[in-house]
Formats: structure tokens, C-alpha cells, sequence
């Protein structure tokens, strides 16, 4: 993603959405889907982007992205901020926002004001709702930390996904209970612990999978995230350096076992559960193929 201080008036801007975009969510594509054939995305760092990290907005739109870090502007007046905006593209036409836009020290100004100031088209889009619940990163987030992976999900059209680096585990997955990749993960937020049906892409490859998140309680209390890829022997496994996990479905809470033979009994539970889920999916994912022949 570009700085916006490395560009100097580039013509080939002609409207710009401007906001913090993290999640990259139903109501951030509304926005979007009001920019040109010129259009670009100012994304405001406010390093709170947890749910969508830097680069990998990305993955969710075709149109050039633009980062300014917030505190670099939130000193400015509304007309310096404006001209900043003209300077970067001075064939800008359009401006896109949200309903509850605010910019310039303090936040003291809003979409009014820009109006004022700026002196081509500003587009205001409208709080946008889906089945009854507002669009909004803070919504999302809550709903991960929560652990209500099928509507977080639905907020951001797409399954909620981490990723990171794969790392050695203490080696009990592949000889007492189930193989497992084990995963470092830094910028993205984690969801609440527990047990989860979730799809796991390695390489090129998406796998269906059972992932645990938490401490685990029944062995040495250390935090860890570790997939199980379902139907994969543990010889097969694929070896990779990251790994990406896409939520589908909280299964339980973490739980504490007094012996590694319940623990064991109750993954095999969780893998049947999961692939039951996946399967479901498939079936949803065939008949939906089939009606649109």
C-alpha cells in the first residue's frame, strides 16, 4: 500500500473514498462502489486496523490504495485538509464518504463542511444495515471477541480469516492426539478461545479444518492456535511458512480434561461436528450451482 505522502499530483485520481476501512466490510464496499474509472482508497491508519491488516485490503478491491497515518492529520484545518487532498490529485472530482465522516483537529468537522470546502461532488453514503444489524468495524470486532463468527462473517461478506507464521508445536497433536499446524499470529485480532470449524489454506491449497484458539488448559496452559487439516494424514501435511485460518463456526468453549484420553475423545467429537459443517456448505454451495444452470 502507497503512502499518501509519495504522491504528488497524480491525474489519474478523479474520485477518492476516504475513511479507516478495517474489515473492508459490506458498507466499505457501498462506498466504494460509488468511485469512477479514476477512483482511488484513502485509507486513515489509526492502528486499530486489526481485522483487515495493511497489505491485505488489498484482496478486496480492484482500485489503488493510499495509507496516511491518522496522526498526521488530525491537527489540520478542514480547508489544509482538503488542499492536501487537491495537491495529491488535482484532477480530483468526487469524494466519498460515510455518514458519520468526521476530519481535521479534533474531528471538529464533518460532512457539511466538507461540502464547503471542497469544490467537486461529495458523496455521503448512508449507515448501511444487513438483516437488521449496522455495518461497522466496532460491531464486527465485538462479534469476534465473542466468538459469533457466522454473523461477523455476514457483516463483512466473507468468512473472517487470520494469518501467520507457521511454528514448531511441542510435537503431543501428532503422537498422543491429532496432528496440527501450529500458527504465530501478530496483527490480526483473535477470536474468543475456544473450538472452531474453520477452513485452512496452506499454499494454494483450502482445506477443510478443526481449529482451537486459547490456552491449552488440559497440557501446559500456554496460549497457541493450531488447525487440524480434516481427511489429511499427518505424513501428508503440506509444508508451508504461513497459513491462513477462515472462521466458519465457534464449536464450544476452551475446557480443561484430566486426562489426554478425554481431550482426544472430545476432538474426534469436534472434527465430526466440523466435518458435518463442511459438508453442509458443499451441499449449500451444489444446489446453489444447480439453480443458477
Amino acid at each position: 500500500m502507497k503512502s499518501f505522502f509519495s504522491i504528488f499530483g497524480d491525474p489519474s485520481v478523479t474520485s477518492v473514498a476516504i475513511g479507516k476501512f478495517d474489515g473492508m466490510h459490506l458498507a466499505h464496499q457501498r462506498l466504494f462502489s460509488y468511485l469512477d474509472e479514476g477512483g482511488a482508497i484513502l485509507t486513515v491508519d489509526a492502528q486499530r486496523g486489526n481485522l483487515t491488516p495493511g497489505e491485505y485490503k488489498r484482496e478486496f478491491t480492484p482500485f489503488p490504495l493510499y495509507s496516511i497515518p491518522l496522526g498526521k492529520i488530525k491537527h489540520l484545518s478542514g480547508e489544509r485538509f482538503i488542499y492536501m487532498l487537491k495537491k495529491a490529485f488535482p484532477n480530483l472530482t468526487k469524494v466519498v464518504v460515510g455518514y458519520d465522516f468526521r476530519f481535521g483537529k479534533n474531528r471538529a468537522f464533518g460532512v457539511e463542511e466538507l461540502r464547503g470546502y471542497f469544490a467537486g461532488e461529495v458523496v455521503v453514503v448512508p449507515e448501511v444495515f444487513h438483516c437488521g444489524h449496522s455495518v461497522h468495524s466496532e460491531a464486527i470486532r465485538e462479534l469476534i471477541a465473542q466468538g459469533e463468527m457466522n454473523l461477523a462473517g455476514e457483516l463483512l461478506g466473507r468468512d473472517y480469516f487470520i494469518e501467520g507464521r507457521v511454528v514448531r508445536g511441542n510435537g503431543l497433536g501428532s503422537s498422543a492426539l491429532f496432528a496440527t499446524i501450529n500458527l504465530e499470529v501478530e496483527s490480526f485480532l483473535i477470536p474468543l478461545e475456544g473450538v472452531y470449524a474453520t477452513k485452512t489454506k496452506v499454499g494454494e491449497r483450502c482445506f477443510g479444518s478443526v481449529s482451537f484458539v486459547g490456552k491449552r488448559l488440559s497440557v501446559d496452559n500456554l496460549f497457541s492456535i493450531e488447525t487440524h487439516l480434516l481427511g489429511v494424514s499427518p505424513h501428508a501435511i503440506p509444508k508451508t511458512e504461513v497459513a491462513r485460518i477462515y472462521f466458519l463456526e465457534r464449536l464450544r468453549e476452551n475446557r480443561r480434561f484430566a486426562e489426554l484420553s478425554s481431550l482426544k475423545a472430545q476432538i474426534s467429537e469436534d472434527i465430526g461436528r466440523a466435518e458435518q459443517i463442511h459438508a453442509k456448505a458443499f451441499m449449500g454451495c451444489m444446489n446453489l450451482q444447480g439453480g443458477q444452470r
